[in-house]
């Protein structure tokens, strides 16, 4: 029975995909939606937390500027046939220390937003190399600092079956501080005082896929990471080496435009717009 259940859900996921293929998506559109999260409360440790909460939703495909439900927000800076420059980003959620029983009593975890330019190498269809180098900073909505730099290296995989990836991830002294810092004032009989290095944090396995359905998106995703590979695998905040998260969610499009959404083998750098138009000017 289990088999036919799975044959018939990947039987799903390629009749959505191949009806989505043949639809060319709108230039922007804008809807509901509502997810839950599974997550790990910082980098390497050992408890989770969890929200379901409804959320707004716009999407826009542009010449330039990529925001959508498969490739996540992007902005070509520069992009040649097998290769583009673009920035990207992500976001570390912030924590209240009380909850956690590694960090009772040290000070809050800020927010972490980390944006800076992407190098893609398209090596085969559906195959790509990412390396990405982020600034992070670091915020509470009062009070916001620059917080380090992180690096990626990404090997992923885009089919019908979904989205894969591996990566490589190491971060500065500076960020690595933010989350496994024991400085002299937190110092308890099992939390020795501990100053991190900068290094290789983790390796990680994710994959993500997204059903569309009409007006409706299903879409879930799984992330696998492995922290015995970190520097500050000795910090006494470093409880767990490996954890899992992951998400699902279903999105609804309430509106979208009219004008179709630019190829994705037609967009372009800001940097190549721009030779254009000098080579064009009279």
């Amino acid at each position: 029975m289990w088999k036919l259940l799975f044959a018939l859900f990947i039987l799903t996921i390629a009749n959505s995909a191949r009806a989505e293929e043949q639809k060319t998506p709108a230039l922007w559109e804008y809807g509901v939606g509502v997810g839950f999260i599974h997550y790990e409360q910082y980098p390497a440790s050992n408890q989770t937390s969890e929200f379901f909460l409804p959320f707004p939703t716009f999407q826009y495909r542009g010449e330039f500027l990529r925001a959508d439900d498969r490739e996540g927000a992007r902005a070509y800076l520069y992009k040649q046939e097998k290769w583009s420059v673009e920035f990207s980003g992500g976001v570390l959620p912030s924590l209240k220390s009380q909850i956690n029983d590694a960090r009772r009593g040290m000070d809050d975890l800020p927010w972490m937003i980390e944006f800076g330019p992407q190098l893609v190498g398209r090596l085969r269809e559906g195959l790509e190399f990412k390396f990405s180098l982020f600034q992070a900073t670091a915020t509470d909505f009062r009070l916001t600092e620059l917080n380090g730099q992180v690096a990626e290296a990404k090997l992923e995989w885009k089919g019908w079956l979904g989205r894969f990836a591996f990566l490589v991830r190491g971060a500065s002294k500076e960020f690595s501080q933010t989350y496994f810092d024991v400085p002299r004032k937190d110092v308890t009989a099992d939390r020795p005082l501990y100053d991190s290095r900068g290094g290789l944090e983790k390796e990680e396995i994710t994959y993500f896929q997204n059903i569309k359905s009409g007006r409706a998106n299903f879409y879930f995703g799984l992330g696998l990471s492995n922290y015995e590979i970190s520097v500050n695998r000795v910090s006494p905040l470093h409880r767990s080496d490996h954890n899992a998260a992951f998400f699902a969610g279903l999105t609804y499009t309430l509106s979208e435009s009219r004008r179709e959404a630019v190829p994705e083998d037609k967009t372009q750098g800001v940097v190549n717009r721009a030779k254009q138009q000098r080579l064009l000017a009279p």
